[in-house]
């Protein structure tokens, strides 16, 4: 809402309506009293109006509010100039300069950083992507060199059915029987295995 505020009466501002302005910029402080560019703003519509007085009070309550605020400084050298004040012009116009000259080394120190993470999570993520085809790598020469193990290590992940268990133990019971009873109990494990009733009656 500030900003929005803020915009509607640079705009008013910058094409004279400094009434207009005005408006904007107080309406935007009764709800964000401490807002440093509405303060501006409003010293400078106040200024525009003819009130420079008034215009300087609003500008320095924008300083003490914010002390880099290029803006308000601008605009107080503006005035002090208008005024005759030449020489505490030059200062607040000095320190216009000085407060632009730090936020455009603050935004180049941000953007560094940004940068500089930007970079680290590429590299991190080229990093997992290598981990991962070198563990998938590893798990291929795994399998190719123990193909019964793998295949068997994936199978006893999952639970054994009933009719697997089964199966399993008549396979048990015909490698110790021969004969007709060792059949039996193939035919029973086949039984087994399709699911089908395999009890002894």
């Amino acid at each position: 809402m500030r900003d929005r505020l803020f915009g509607k009466g640079m705009g008013h501002f910058n094409e004279g309506r400094y009434s207009q302005a005005l408006d904007q910029f107080n309406i935007g402080l009764t709800y964000h009293s401490d807002d440093a560019k509405l303060h501006t703003g409003r010293g400078a519509a106040l200024a525009g109006l003819g009130d420079k007085e008034g215009g300087l009070a609003s500008l320095n309550t924008a300083i003490s509010l914010d002390g880099n605020c290029v803006l308000a400084y601008r605009y107080k050298s503006m005035i002090l100039t208008a005024m005759g004040s030449h020489d505490e012009a030059l200062i607040a116009s000095n320190r216009a300069d000085e407060s632009y000259a730090q936020e455009q080394r603050a935004y180049q120190q941000r953007k560094r950083e940004e940068e500089q993470k930007e970079w680290r999570d590429r590299l991190q993520v080229e990093q997992n992507r290598r981990n991962w085809d070198a563990q998938q790598e590893r798990l291929r020469e795994e399998e190719a060199r123990n193909p019964r193990s793998s295949s068997s290590s994936s199978s006893s992940s999952r639970p054994r059915t009933s009719s697997e268990e089964a199966a399993e133990r008549w396979v048990q019971e015909a490698d110790k029987h021969g004969g007709p009873e060792g059949l039996m109990y193939r035919e029973m494990k086949r039984k087994a295995g399709r699911g089908e009733d395999c009890r002894i009656m």
